[in-house]
This record gives C-alpha cells, structure tokens and sequence, in this order.
C-alpha cells in the first residue's frame, strides 16, 4: 500500500477530484493539468494499490472506455477527526459522571474486546499463545516484542496507539490497555516501564499464577 507521502501531487490531486465523484478520463484532462498519458499511468498505480478502481462505459465501437472511482481502502488517505471526537468524549463523560465511571465503561469495553479478540488464538504450548496473542496485538499497532527473561514473559510495547488521548487522559487510557492486554494474553501482568515516565517503551511482566 501506498504511504501518504509516496503518493506524490498528482496522484493526490487524483484521489481529491474522485473524492467529489466518479470521472472519465475525458474529466480527468480537464481538471488537470498533465498529460492523457501522465493522467492514464497515474490511474494505473492507484489501481494496482486499489485506492482506485474503474467500470467500463457503453459508448459503441472503438477504443473502451472508463469511469474511475475511489475504492473504500482510499477512504484512509482523507482527513479524519476520530481523536479529537475520542478527547471531548472523554472529557465530557469525565465531567458529566465522573471519572471513575468512565474507567469502569472502558474497562468493560477493554475486557469485553480482548475475550472477543482471544478466541482466535491457538497454540499447544504457552509461548506458541503467547506468540499469537502478541501477533493479534501487533495487528491492531501496538508493535510488541515478546521475550523471556529472567522473571519469565515480557512484552515490550513500542507503540501507543492512543498516545493523543493519554495527553489528558493518561491514567483512563493506559488503564484500558493493561486491562486489554491481561485479557487478550490470559494473563496478569504488571507495568515495569512506561513512556509517559520517560521510558522508550512501555513493559509489562506476566505474572504466574
């Protein structure tokens, strides 16, 4: 897939034009200001990472012709606004029933998602578990490393995936994680490091039981 900055101005300018609505290539020469060719080979990439895809029009003999939409996976490279709704969220429950309630609704949500999350790991052995729980968790950004000293399993996490939300939220937000975490790898654990204390990543141990 196409990073955001891999995609260059044109190709950009593209996704832009098509975010309005479906367009020929006749459209596209219009609106912009490069060659058929450049316009036709810029389509071809953003095909081929499908962030673009096209339906063939009727017009009778001679050469086919297209209409060139956006695919849902483009819908990633436009702004968005999801954390700054997440903050006033949190800061509007926080305010209106208090911040011990809100802890407790993410807790459910952490625990409720991780046992969700947890039925699709297998293994015959705990590290195999572990491996494929940490894979899951990897999945969803958190870019953890497993590894085994000696106090036994550690998960090392390089990756907040809330990081703007622990801004004024630290506590509700690394709560939720820990609680996630626990249930996703069946396990109790206990925070060793963390970012928001100066640390290059957050680590947890499991405890045994």
């Amino acid at each position: 897939m196409l990073e955001l900055d891999e995609l260059g101005d044109s190709r950009t300018r593209i996704l832009e034009i098509l975010r309005k609505g479906r367009c020929t290539l006749t459209d596209f020469k219009n609106k912009l200001d490069i060659s058929p060719t450049a316009i036709r080979q810029h389509l071809e990439i953003l095909e081929k990472n499908s962030l673009v895809d096209k339906m063939p029009l009727r017009y009778g003999a001679g050469r086919p012709k297209y209409v060139y939409g956006l695919t849902d996976k483009a819908d990633s490279y436009f702004p968005k606004a999801y954390e700054t709704l997440a903050q006033d969220l949190l800061t509007t429950i926080v305010d209106k029933w208090g911040k011990k309630e809100l802890m407790n609704t993410l807790q459910e949500i952490a625990k409720s998602r991780g046992k969700e999350l947890s039925n699709n790991i297998q293994g015959k052995t705990e590290k195999e578990r572990l491996s494929n729980a940490v894979n899951i968790m990897n999945e969803m950004g958190y870019y953890i490393d497993l590894e085994k000293d000696k106090e036994g399993y550690c998960i090392k996490v390089h990756n907040c995936v809330f990081s703007n939300l622990i801004k004024n939220h630290e506590s509700l937000v690394c709560n939720h994680d820990h609680t996630l975490f626990q249930t996703i790898l069946d396990s109790k654990i206990k925070k060793d490091r963390s970012r928001t204390q100066g640390a290059e990543y957050c680590s947890f141990h499991l405890i045994k039981d």
